[in-house]
């Protein structure tokens, strides 16, 4: 009982934060009982009855959430924001590379021996393969958690290859060190594309996301510390992703799923950076939307040739060789 009630008290905090975790959690036990009771051809009461404890405890998150999305029509615009479609199958085919292989070999050997440890590892991998295509915006957030079924199964594989070489002691043979070298070379492979590939584009790219300038994180210091908690910032989409990171302050654009009606917005922030024209129009827009600062650097001048500086409603207030901050008038 304790450890349904610690279980259920821990899903409660996971979906209270994170609440994308939700359908794996559930329905892989749900599937595990299932196959379980068929497998036994008998249902197991007691089994049913600390699922249900399980279920029962995070309800009051659950129901609060639901609520709030009915009743806040920003957490509303925020969720319908959210879409994270799993990419072709033959991507994760891919991503997870030899690793996927061994653990389809595991999944073999499970059903083949079975026992309630490995029905629970098959009812998990099953099911969150399944979930990964669920009709859900949030489908790629399946995704999290599924390494962990594929890694153990993985290695039921590799054992058993390593029974079948029929190594014995501290022998070392030719048929031992092949398949020891095999792990090496080939289960790594698509770590090493990912890293080879994110270096390659840190060394030929080198623009944000990657990294940013010191002077602009002493930017970024500066607002957190001069400006009030509700005021808002200006700045071009990608800083705007940064900006509240490390400032704690508003922005008018930035975070994807967290800035209401962006695709309108990106339209915005292009048109007011790209020229150094209708200074009236721009200026009429920061007022309208209640912006008190704008926030210029290098990615603001990589936009276009709009020039804060001959702008009369416009008060320099921060400045150092990347960026400048100025307050509108």
């Amino acid at each position: 009982m304790r450890y349904s009630l610690g279980a259920g008290i821990a899903c409660l905090f996971l979906l209270w934060f994170h609440p994308f975790n939700g359908p794996t959690v559930y329905l892989v036990l749900a599937t595990y009982l299932v196959i379980l009771f068929f497998w036994r051809r008998k249902i197991y009461w007691l089994y049913l009855k600390h699922y249900f404890i399980l279920t029962i405890i995070p309800i009051p998150v659950v129901l609060y959430l639901y609520l709030l999305s009915q009743a806040d029509w920003v957490i509303q615009q925020w969720s319908a924001q959210n879409i994270l479609p799993s990419p072709s199958i033959w991507m994760y085919v891919i991503g997870y590379g030899f690793i996927l292989l061994l653990a389809l070999g595991g999944l073999w050997i499970s059903l083949k021996k079975p026992d309630n440890k490995r029905f629970f590892l098959v009812a998990w991998l099953v099911t969150s393969a399944m979930l990964l295509y669920i009709p859900l915006t949030f489908q790629r957030r399946m995704s999290e958690g599924l390494h962990i079924p594929l890694a153990i199964l993985a290695s039921l594989a590799i054992f058993h290859i390593v029974d079948q070489l029929n190594i014995k002691g501290n022998s070392l043979n030719i048929k031992k060190f092949g398949f020891i070298m095999f792990l090496f070379v080939f289960l790594p492979l698509s770590n090493i594309q990912i890293l080879g590939q994110d270096i390659y584009l840190y060394q030929t790219k080198k623009t944000l996301p990657y990294y940013l300038y010191k002077e602009e994180v002493a930017a970024m210091h500066w607002l957190k510390q001069n400006i009030r908690q509700n005021e808002i910032i200006f700045s071009s989409y990608y800083m705007g992703n940064y900006i509240p990171a490390y400032s704690g302050r508003i922005v008018w654009i930035g975070h994807g799923p967290q800035t209401i009606d962006l695709p309108a917005k990106k339209i915005v922030n292009d048109w007011f950076w790209q020229s150094d024209e209708e200074a009236d129009n721009k200026y009429t827009f920061l007022k309208s939307e209640n912006i008190d600062y704008v926030f210029y650097g290098r990615k603001e001048r990589e936009i276009g040739s709009y020039n804060p500086d001959n702008k009369n409603y416009l008060e320099k207030v921060f400045s150092n060789p990347e960026v400048m901050i100025y307050k509108v008038l």
